[in-house]
């Protein structure tokens, strides 16, 4: 019986070297499938980040993902609305101050002024990004006033 094993195990020898080159063909389809997923988005990028520039967000594997990916796409367009409204305020109040409409233009700052800070406390900006903002548009307005008083 010692002898049959003996026997055998050259024969299980020889079949295993045989194997290996199959078992290393493997890693190597492996090696090619990253390269396949690399212009992919990762898992933390944002959607639309892909190679083929794709706007589909990746699926979500729990449902409190699930939620938390509808609430962000409802948060961003949100977001979006106010930050574009803002603009759109700042914007009139500062060409009604260079137009020398000094009465139009104190009434659509203290407009841009309350969209600034609704912005801050909404955490659509950060409290300090309006701080300057109000800062800077206040400035405008204060300078429009004195040299519309020289002349």
């Amino acid at each position: 019986m010692a002898d049959e094993t003996k026997a055998k195990a050259p024969e299980a020898m020889k079949e295993e070297p045989a194997k290996a080159p199959a078992a290393e063909a493997k890693p190597e389809a492996k090696k090619e499938a990253p390269t396949a997923k690399a212009a992919a988005p990762k898992e933390g990028a944002p959607a639309g980040a892909g190679a083929a520039g794709a706007a589909t967000p990746a699926v979500a594997k729990r449902t409190a993902a699930e939620k938390a990916a509808r609430q962000a796409l409802k948060h961003r367009a949100r977001n979006r609305a106010v930050a574009s409204g803002l603009k759109t305020f700042i914007t009139k109040a500062e060409r009604l101050i260079v137009a020398k409409d000094l009465n139009a233009a104190g009434i659509a700052v203290e407009q841009a002024l309350r969209a600034l800070d609704r912005a801050a406390k909404k955490g659509i900006i950060h409290p300090n990004n309006a701080a300057r903002r109000k800062s800077r548009l206040m400035h405008k307005l204060n300078i429009g006033k004195v040299s519309a008083s020289k002349n």
